[in-house]
């Protein structure tokens, strides 16, 4: 909107004519009559009521089996004896 109002005018008063409310563009007037009909929507809602049944079974819940932690093996896992190679191997 500047742009068209900065070909009859100043850019200052084109900015002025932008952003006074005024001077609506027609972006700005189609979001204001959404905003009016969504205002006047907002009195036409009817309220509902959800009546939400579980059937007899559905109400009892199974809790799963209990989590126990199993000691790890006596003995410690073997340790490696050699050493890496080197120099380290390479993507051939």
């Amino acid at each position: 909107m500047v742009m068209n109002y900065a070909h009859d005018s100043t850019l200052s008063e084109a900015l002025q004519k932008t952003f006074d409310g005024r001077h609506p563009c027609k972006l700005c007037k189609v979001v204001q009559d959404g905003k009016q009909s969504e205002g006047n929507d907002a009195l036409l809602k009817v309220e509902t009521k959800l009546d939400l049944l579980l059937p007899h079974a559905a109400s009892w819940l199974n809790p799963p089996p209990r989590f126990v932690v199993l000691p790890g093996p006596a003995f410690p896992p073997p340790s490696r004896a050699e050493s890496p190679p080197t120099p380290p191997p390479r993507l051939v």
